[in-house]
């Protein structure tokens, strides 16, 4: 699946979603979209990335499952810090490559 088609999908379901909340209603909490259901995401803040150590110590832990890691990875991770996010919905369960498919065609 290429990234474009990824864009695409997660482009238009955001149009979606401000649609409903543009109606000034109550979102419902589920929706079905194509046979395809989805959860609602509230709004609200969360706390993205992680601190120097918290980086430090996934990177000792996933290094002993593999040597190929490289700790730049993680550091990437960094700085933790505080994200605001509208209320998002999103597929309760990963699409099958025929949900994706009929998605592209149309």
């Amino acid at each position: 699946m290429s990234t474009t088609i990824r864009i695409i999908f997660l482009v238009l379901l955001s149009i979606w979603t401000n649609a409903l909340l543009a109606a000034d209603k109550p979102l419902p909490p589920t929706l079905m979209l194509k046979s395809i259901e989805f959860v609602l995401v509230p709004a609200g803040v969360f706390e993205m990335g992680s601190t120097k150590e918290e980086a430090f110590a996934a990177f000792k832990d996933a290094n002993l499952r593999s040597a190929m890691l490289e700790d730049h990875v993680f550091v990437a991770e960094g700085p933790k810090h505080t994200i605001y996010l509208d209320a998002y919905y999103i597929s309760k369960y990963e699409l099958t490559n025929a949900q994706y498919r009929a998605f592209v065609n149309e």
